[in-house]
């Protein structure tokens, strides 16, 4: 009985695993711009949460089983460009500013089919607080410090360092700098500072 317990909830795992690769393929085909932005967010995030680890920053918090959702998580993060195609989300085409409204709406529909609840709400965490800021002047809800998920805050480093690479082409390590330097000014406003500092050691 034990045995086909596990079995079970490796099963549900892998079924989970596939739903969400299946998902970011789809969106891979819809960002004409960004490429596999996704996917390498989700690899920064995974750097970002190693180190912050080894840092003692939220380790009470940040498992090892914790830290594959967050990276799991992140690769859905833009799933509200998905939206700009009506016939395939079922939602009204929407801007760039209504898109992490668009994506909670989205995968609300979706998540009842993962078997993983826990990452299931680190999906909807990263979606609809991806655009507040540690300040409390983002939106949608004005959040401020740690109201915001720890999810969408260590996704916010992530995916500001990976746009801002992609703004500047060129050279790795100077635009690694670039974007490092465009990060520290929003130490403290944009970004939490304990997040962003490990992931400035990291870069």
């Amino acid at each position: 009985m034990q045995l086909a317990a596990i079995n079970m909830v490796q099963e549900n795992a892998e079924k989970t695993r596939g739903i969400l690769m299946r998902m970011t393929d789809l969106l891979e085909c819809w960002e004409l711009g960004l490429g596999q932005h996704s996917r390498r967010t989700a690899a920064y995030v995974e750097l970002l949460v190693e180190k912050m680890r080894e840092m003692g920053v939220y380790g009470d918090v940040l498992t090892p089983e914790c830290a594959e959702r967050l990276k799991r998580g992140a690769c859905m993060h833009e799933i509200g460009r998905l939206a700009s195609v009506p016939a395939m989300a079922g939602i009204d085409t929407v801007s760039g500013n209504n898109c992490a409204q668009a994506g909670e709406r989205l995968m609300g529909r979706n998540l009842e089919y993962l078997s993983d609840d826990r990452l299931a709400r680190i999906i909807q965490e990263m979606i609809s607080c991806q655009q507040e800021k540690w300040d409390g002047t983002g939106f949608p809800r004005g959040l401020k410090g740690e109201e915001i998920p720890l999810s969408a805050r260590i996704l916010a480093v992530a995916d500001m360092y990976d746009c801002l690479l992609e703004q500047n082409p060129g050279e790795k390590e100077a635009a690694s700098g670039k974007a490092a330097d465009a990060m520290k000014k929003e130490c403290g406003q944009r970004f939490d500072p304990e997040i962003l500092n490990a992931f400035l050691a990291c870069v």
